[in-house]
């Protein structure tokens, strides 16, 4: 087992990520990894994750934030006898890992085998360890990571990273590397003008090159911003080396001078943490002179969980959504000063709209800048592409709302489902936060004006193919234009991407693969990829490739007849294997956004491991990109060129095929998941696909909900991708197989989005079954919305059209969910006689588990008549049944029905049994929302019973649950446990309930 916090907190079982659970689950692991091997109070974990405003039951929350890491953790364990990664210590925990499990010990380790290297004059060695060090780092340390502890934390980890990239370019000078350094030591300078360890290098760097005059640039450089800045002079060390090159005609240093120089930039100068003073200067806060000796050490361990009561914020789950930014950025200059002067004329955050051709780097540069400004903006930094030029729909404003609002904290259930509503809940969010969004990839003014907010405290950057002359207008909007790299900055990053040494061996044919390409960064980029993939290929074959291509991608000609896409496309397509190209081909077909190997398998008609290996060979030519491990997405413009490959070289009935295979792959994996998460519901008829070799396995309940989590975008998008295309059916199919999932889940809006959709599409193409389906699931989606109208006007077209259909069994449970409405309404007596002929129903078909359902939810109904003794009946009646059938996750609905039914009579004790033996239930299954919604009722009958202390327990439990899972409830239960004390037996039954809702 292998842990990091080095990027975002994550554990790995073998090569099999483990998951943490939410945020401030993993905030808690966080401050043990920190500490790891000493005790860590529960005083100072509710510190690590909510600093001072520390919710009410804090206690109880963190121990079952542990109990939960704990069993994660143990079930990933390959011996049962495993000792516990996290132990008990007083009134505290301590976790228990080797040193070689931790990313962070794994560098630490490194640096410290460098500083013995270094004091042996072992460079090479030092080297080799700094290089190993850096490794480690996968961005952000700590990423995602909500409370004080990781906010201080990261900026310590940071500068540590900073401190060991100063110690390598030291030592890379020393070993006479001037030339490989040069360009990331001048990047870095400019990023950090305030580091005079940076300047020092650089200058030596430059004079090593030949270039002392720049290097004497650089020290005044420097002197002027030091002394502005923070109105200091240069450090001795610094101001001597600009003495020596300004007074004397030095010609390169000796590397034995370099290497005594590293060896004291390394040890003479003790790293301060920022804020300290480093010798009689101040830092303010800004990092001037960190020197790199204490970043080949370890820090004490006692400052790991020190959270001064000054820096101590009030931090929920911050979203931190930035992509990373490119290691190789070049140019962009004029633009950049252009951003900082709009941002600091407008006295205020605005709305920046950034504009030009697709492929021009919009997006880098946007993300680039933003990066600069993330402080300035304490409520988070977002990003939404939202997909104007894209081969599937362009996101609706309202579809990108409900994301925004879902980063913000907000669960799916409370978003509302009416787009005006949603945007309305969206503009009144945002006018009270200070957010930074870039909404990337805009189609037009009409999508992105519903999304910009109405105050000036956010600032919005928007990135789109068109200037948005309207936006720019109506609300003042400060365009800015990004044009194509000019010839120095082209050659710039060409150089950057390849190495010094190929371009300088052939300058006039990188100066042609320059010119070939524009100055596109997109075209630069996979030319780049293929000169340093194909080392046997020269500059001038790659020249001469691009030259002879003539087709275009015509909507990107430039006027003056220069590069088109089309042909840098077309050779690094022609480069593939056949089966590669063919599966860059049909992939188009995906709806989006991410591909797996199984779902790309499915599309090619090949064997998942040959699938998996040749899109690992489109990533690398970066016709794919993979954003995570095991899945891809497509850049806009490749998937247009492989959209028009497919349809050129494809015959048609080999394309619907492909499609056929795919919709039946996740029809496929879709009927496994209801059949293993939700048994006894009657599933939709299945034909096997053809090719059973990319079927997705789903072994047991784990699989299937991390399957339904990991792939619910996707299998949105099939549902509307089948609704237009050849194959309206699996539109209907698909979603009817969701309806049910995403509403355990709590994806209501998902599903209510699905079925109208599947509806749609079935009445286009008139199948009555279809629509039946869709209506069916209309209806219980909004009853979940709480838009009972509507649900009574479906469902009521469901009834009729499975009347004519004379379909008993979609019409029994189509009558069940009429229940659950008139329920919903209070029209008990009503719900109560759908439930009868449904009973009706599956008693002459002889299905006793359908007969086991509707005994425990019509037993429900009886409780809200307070017909308390007929519900009980009902539900043992339930039991008994499921009992028999083998049906264990039936028999907890029922227990838990039977402890209500119990409660309500006040029989507590007897209620508290019932509740107990579902809770054992739903655990073996791991049935985590009933869980919550079981363990919510048994804190409820604890109360009532006097027990305060474990009704608090148990309320905790249920929280820890839903703000995990992202499951409704989990803002009204953490109410209920605020008051706990002052809510009566009667009144906090009716909340609970309330809070938690129905489970049909």
């Amino acid at each position: 087992m292998r842990f990091s916090v080095l990027g975002s907190v994550k554990a790995w079982s073998d090569d099999r990520e483990i998951r943490l659970g939410s945020p401030q689950q993993r905030a808690v692991l966080a401050a043990l990894l920190l500490k790891r091997g000493k005790t860590v109070g529960v005083d100072e974990l509710i510190s690590a994750v909510w600093g001072d405003d520390r919710p009410s039951g804090s206690v109880p929350v963190i121990r079952t934030y542990i109990s939960r890491l704990r069993r994660v953790l143990k079930d990933e364990c390959v011996e049962d006898s495993s000792p516990e990664i996290i132990q008990s210590v007083a009134n505290g925990y301590t976790v228990h890992v080797s040193d070689h499990m931790l990313d962070l010990a794994v560098v630490e380790a490194c640096a410290l085998k460098a500083k013995s290297l270094a004091e042996a004059a072992d460079l090479v060695g030092v080297l080799s360890q700094l290089h190993q060090a850096l490794q480690h780092w996968e961005g952000t340390p700590l990423d995602g990571v909500p409370g004080p502890l990781a906010q201080m934390e990261r900026s310590r980890l940071q500068e540590r990273r900073m401190c060991l990239v100063v110690a390598k370019l030291a030592f890379d000078l020393a070993l006479g590397r001037h030339t490989e350094v040069l360009g990331e030591l001048t990047e870095l300078h400019g990023q950090y003008p305030l580091r005079e360890e940076l300047s020092e290098l650089l200058m030596i760097a430059l004079h090593q090159s030949d270039r002392s005059q720049e290097a004497l640039t650089v020290y005044q450089t420097t002197h002027r911003i030091l002394v502005e800045e923070l109105g200091i002079e240069p450090g001795p060390s610094l101001r001597g080396l600009y003495e020596t090159l300004d007074t004397t005609k030095l010609g390169p240093f000796d590397l034995t001078a370099l290497a005594e120089r590293a060896r004291a930039l390394v040890g003479a100068r003790a790293m301060k943490h920022p804020g300290e003073e480093v010798g009689n200067r101040q830092s303010s806060g800004c990092p001037t002179r960190h020197a790199v000796d204490e970043s080949l050490g370890r820090e004490s361990d006692d400052a790991c969980l020190s959270v001064p009561p000054a820096t101590r914020v009030n931090t929920g789950p911050r979203p931190s959504q930035l992509p990373p930014t490119v290691p190789f950025f070049v140019g962009r200059e004029e633009q950049l000063r252009e951003l900082d002067d709009t941002y600091a004329k407008s006295g205020r955050p605005a709305c920046i709209v950034v504009s030009g051709m697709a492929g021009v780097g919009k997006t880098t540069l946007a993300v680039r800048w933003a990066g600069a400004l993330a402080q300035d903006f304490p409520d988070g930094y977002l990003f939404v592409d939202l997909r104007g030029f894209n081969a599937t729909a362009a996101l609706a404003p309202a579809v990108a709302a409900q994301t925004i609002l879902e980063a913000l904290g907000f669960e799916p259930g409370d978003v509302p489902a009416e787009p005006i509503a949603r945007l309305a809940l969206y503009r009144s969010l945002l006018a009270d936060q200070r957010l930074l969004l870039i909404l990337d990839n805009a189609r037009d003014s009409d999508q992105v004006e519903p999304l910009l907010p109405g105050t000036s405290k956010s600032l919005v950057i928007v990135t789109s193919r068109k200037q948005l002359p309207s936006i720019v207008a109506r609300h003042g909007t400060h365009p800015i234009s990004v044009t194509p790299l000019n010839q120095r900055e082209a050659e710039e990053f060409l150089t950057k991407r390849v190495g010094t040494d190929r371009v300088s061996s052939d300058w006039p044919s990188a100066q042609r693969i320059v010119q070939l390409c524009d100055g596109l960064p997109l075209a630069l980029s996979i030319a780049s990829a293929r000169v340093s993939l194909n080392q046997n290929f020269t500059l001038h074959d790659i020249a001469n490739g691009l030259a002879e291509e003539g087709d275009s991608l015509d909507a990107f000609n430039e006027v003056d007849g220069g590069i088109d896409l089309r042909s840098v496309f077309s050779w690094s397509y022609r480069d593939l294997p056949d089966t590669a190209a063919h599966l860059f081909r049909v992939l188009s077909l995906h709806p989006g956004p991410d591909i797996t190997p199984s779902a790309a398998a499915a599309l090619a008609g090949l064997p998942v491991r040959q699938t998996r290996s040749l899109l690992t060979v489109l990533a690398r030519v970066h016709l794919l990109i993979e954003a995570e491990p095991g899945r891809f997405h497509f850049h806009n413009l490749v998937r247009a060129y492989a959209r028009e490959l497919a349809v050129e070289t494809i015959p048609a009935g080999e394309l619907d095929l492909a499609q056929t295979r795919f919709f039946s792959f996740l029809l496929n994996a879709a009927h496994q998941a209801s059949k293993i998460l939700i048994p006894n519901w009657e599933l939709t008829t299945l034909e096997e696909p053809d090719v059973d070799s990319y079927a997705e396995r789903l072994e047991n309940r784990g699989a299937a909900l991390r399957w339904l989590r990991r792939e619910r975008k996707v299998l949105c998008s099939a549902v509307d991708s089948a609704a237009r295309s050849a194959f309206p059916d699996f539109s209907w199919k698909i979603a009817s197989l969701l309806d049910l999932l995403f509403d355990r889940a709590g994806f209501w809006n998902d599903a209510l989005c699905n079925s109208r959709i599947a509806l749609q599409a079935a009445q286009q193409s008139g199948d009555k079954p279809g629509q039946a389906l869709a209506h069916r699931g209309i209806g219980m989606s909004c009853i979940r919305l709480e838009r009972l109208l509507d649900a009574h006007a479906h469902l009521e077209a469901a009834r009729v059209l499975y009347e004519e259909l004379s379909d008993s069994f979609g019409l029994a449970r189509t009558l069940r969910h009429m229940a659950v409405a008139e329920n919903a309404n209070g029209c008990h007596d009503r719900a109560r006689r759908h439930y009868g002929e449904a009973y009706s129903i599956y008693r002459q078909k002889g299905d006793e588990g359908a007969q086991a359902a509707v005994l425990n939810e019509s037993g429900w109904t009886s409780i809200m008549m307070g017909e308390h003794a007929e519900a009980i009946d009902k539900c043992e009646r339930s039991a008994d049944l499921y009992r028999k059938l083998g049906d264990s996750r039936g028999e907890a609905a029922a227990h838990d029905n039977l402890g209500r039914a119990r409660h309500h009579r006040e029989e507590f004790g007897l209620a508290l049994k019932c509740y107990e033996k579902a809770l054992g239930i739903y655990r073996d299954l791991r049935e985590r929302a009933l869980e919550a919604d079981t363990m919510s009722r048994l804190g409820e009958a604890q109360n009532a019973l006097g027990d305060l202390a474990r009704a608090k327990t148990s309320l905790a439990g249920a929280l820890a649950i839903l703000e995990e899972e992202g499951i409704p409830g989990a803002a009204k239960v953490a109410e209920l446990l605020r008051n706990l004390q002052s809510v009566t037996t009667g009144a906090n039954t009716v909340t609970v309930e309330t809070a938690i809702g129905e489970v049909a």
